[in-house]
């Protein structure tokens, strides 16, 4: 609520969101879980609604491990109230069977609000994905949309998420060479360039 009511006093659209720990089936809570993430926004009060009903069941039904949802769960959001998108290379997108099991399904039932995310990271991981990102836009006429996985605002801030995460005994490898800060558009532009596929 701080959020969205700091947004409209200093006149800028919040768009309210979250990003979800995706399963195979959130009624399954034994071994190895396969954990991948999926972004949904709202469009309006309903897609909030159903947004936050989706995480009170995470919670509730869903935890093992993480607060998780599955396919199921996602289908039975109403398709025009929702904006769907692939997240980052964490995303459910690319694992065995995904493309019929998973992609295909969100597409139909998504339609013009689902989309396939690329991001301007500088690793051989986020290249890979963003060509194939690329082919799957032209075989299934999804359209793209430039995701930038911000942690802070400015890159000149990124001391104050690493003493954070070192104090909290975090250390994420694969995220040597990302992009954390929230840049404006010709940085971006300029990123994507520097990483040579799109």
């Amino acid at each position: 609520v701080s959020f969205f009511d700091a947004c409209e006093k200093n006149d800028i659209k919040a768009i309210i969101g979250t990003e979800f720990y995706v399963c195979d089936d959130l009624r399954v809570k034994s071994g190895k879980t396969k954990l991948n993430h999926l972004v949904l926004l709202c469009k309006n009060e309903t897609g909030y609604k159903n947004i936050s009903l989706l995480n009170a069941i995470a919670f509730r039904d869903g935890y093992y491990y993480k607060p998780r949802i599955d396919l199921n769960l996602l289908l039975s959001l109403t398709p025009t109230d929702t904006i769907i998108t692939t997240a980052c290379v964490a995303g459910r997108m690319f694992k065995d069977g995904w493309e019929e099991k998973f992609l295909i399904p969100v597409k139909n039932h998504f339609n013009g609000n689902f989309f396939l995310e690329v991001q301007a990271h500088l690793t051989k991981a986020q290249a890979i994905i963003n060509k194939k990102i690329i082919e799957l836009s032209k075989k299934y006429n999804i359209e793209i949309i430039a995701g930038t996985d911000s942690h802070y605002i400015y890159s000149e801030d990124a001391w104050k998420r690493d003493y954070l995460q070192k104090s909290s005994g975090i250390f994420m490898e694969e995220e040597s060479g990302w992009f954390k800060d929230y840049p404006d558009g010709q940085t971006l532009f300029n990123r994507f360039k520097r990483q040579g596929v799109l």
